[in-house]
């Protein structure tokens, strides 16, 4: 596998564009496509900026025929995985909220449709989910923020 071709794996692989690459890499667009194509050399320097960017070492970047690393998820994924953690968390919230207060309700006699459509035990099941919900975000979040 010729550098070029490394090259646009690797960035192929992290969902890039020329233009994100070329900005990381503090080249131009075109120099980027130059390197892929192998219609230039690049310098040592552009070579450890690269390595560097892609987190992998020079010669395992620039040496004929070695593997590719397999890049970590696409951080787009991983902000679209966070941002549902989010709106689940503020609905399990919301669901936790409202159950509780109409747990609160019904021991005062008062009744609202739902109470009435769901009972105790329905509002006790919704905050149990709640609680199990929560926890699991709760897990997610703890394990998403760790690998920062």
């Amino acid at each position: 596998m010729t550098f070029g071709q490394k090259l646009y794996t690797l960035r192929e692989e992290r969902g890039w564009s020329q233009e994100d690459l070329a900005e990381k890499a503090d080249v131009s667009r075109q120099t980027v496509s130059n390197w892929e194509n192998d219609k230039v050399q690049i310098d040592a320097e552009k070579l450890k900026r690269l390595s560097e960017v892609f987190g992998v070492g020079m010669d395992e970047l620039y040496a004929a025929d070695t593997a590719i690393p397999k890049a970590e998820p696409q951080a787009k994924n991983k902000r679209i995985t966070l941002a549902v953690v989010i709106v689940l968390i503020f609905l399990a919230l919301s669901s936790l909220v409202l159950a509780v207060i109409g747990l609160c309700r019904s021991d005062t006699g008062q009744t609202s449709s739902a109470i009435a459509l769901t009972g105790v035990a329905g509002l006790c099941i919704a905050a149990a989910a709640s609680a199990v919900v929560l926890t699991v975000c709760a897990v997610y979040l703890i394990k998403y923020f760790k690998k920062k």
